[in-house]
C-alpha cells in the first residue's frame, strides 16, 4: 500500500475488461501486464492477484505504460519489467513509480538509465541511441502529465482518459471510480447508453443533466471510441 490506510485508490474494484474499456486497450494486453500469460511474466503489480481485480492506481499505471508503448513501440517488455523492478528495489518510496509525480520529474533518470542498460544487454552490446532514450519519459511526456491531477503527497488522484478531452474523468472518490463528467457524478456510460442505444438527442440529455452539449458529446465520444 502506498496511499493512506483505507485509500480508495488502492481498492481492487475493477476487472481487466473494465480497465481495458476505460483506457482503450485490448483486454488481453491489460491481463498480460497485470496477471501474465504463458511464457510472459506480469509487468505491473495488481491490487489483488487473488480475485484478479485492479485499482485506480493500476489504471494510472496501465495508462502510463500504454502512452509509452505507443510513443516508443520498440521498447521491450522485458526491459520495462527490469527497470521497474530495479527502481522498486533501490528506491522503496517508488513502489508504484508510475503514479508518483515526484518520480515523473526527479526520478525519471533512474528509470531511463536502467532501461538503457537492459536494452543494451538484450542487443548484445549494440550501442543505445542516447538521443532517443534521453527524450524518453515514462510517463514523463508532457501530454501525459497534463492528464493526471495529483494530491499533496504527489500521488495521482484523478485521471483524464486520453479520449475524454479533459471532460471525462476517473475519480476514485466519485461514482465508485467509474468515468464521469468532470465536476459531476454523471456516469459517461449512462450518457452514452441513452444517446446511442435509446437514441435520445444531445439537447435533451444536456437539459436532463444540466450539462453543456459539448460535455454530452465528449462523454458519447469517449465510449464510442
Amino acid at each position: 500500500m502506498i496511499g493512506p490506510r483505507g485509500d480508495k485508490r488502492e481498492l481492487p474494484r475493477y476487472t481487466a475488461k473494465e480497465v481495458a474499456n476505460y483506457i482503450k486497450l485490448p483486454e488481453s494486453t491489460v491481463r498480460a501486464w497485470f496477471f501474465g500469460q504463458p511464457n510472459f511474466q506480469p509487468l505491473l503489480v495488481p491490487a489483488s492477484d487473488l480475485v484478479r481485480r485492479l485499482s485506480f492506481f493500476n489504471i494510472v499505471e496501465a495508462h502510463a505504460l500504454s502512452w509509452t508503448k505507443q510513443k516508443y513501440p520498440g521498447i521491450r517488455a522485458t526491459s520495462i519489467r527490469a527497470a521497474l523492478e530495479y527502481v522498486r528495489e533501490k528506491f522503496p518510496q517508488y513502489q508504484r513509480p508510475l503514479v508518483t509525480k515526484k518520480f515523473s520529474t526527479d526520478g525519471k533518470h533512474l528509470f531511463i538509465d536502467r532501461l538503457q542498460s537492459e536494452e543494451a544487454n538484450q542487443q548484445e552490446g549494440a550501442p543505445v541511441n542516447a538521443s532517443k532514450w534521453g527524450q524518453l519519459a515514462l510517463p514523463i511526456v508532457s501530454e501525459y502529465l497534463e492528464l493526471i491531477e495529483y494530491d499533496e503527497q504527489d500521488l495521482a488522484r484523478m485521471l483524464y482518459p486520453q479520449r475524454g478531452g479533459k471532460i471525462v474523468v476517473i475519480n476514485p472518490s466519485v461514482s465508485s471510480g467509474r468515468p464521469v463528467v468532470k465536476n459531476t457524478g454523471v456516469l459517461a456510460s449512462i450518457i452514452w447508453q441513452r444517446a446511442m442505444r435509446a437514441h435520445e438527442p444531445i439537447d435533451r440529455l444536456a437539459r436532463d443533466y444540466r450539462l453543456d452539449p459539448s460535455e454530452i458529446e465528449a462523454a458519447i465520444n469517449y465510449f464510442a471510441a
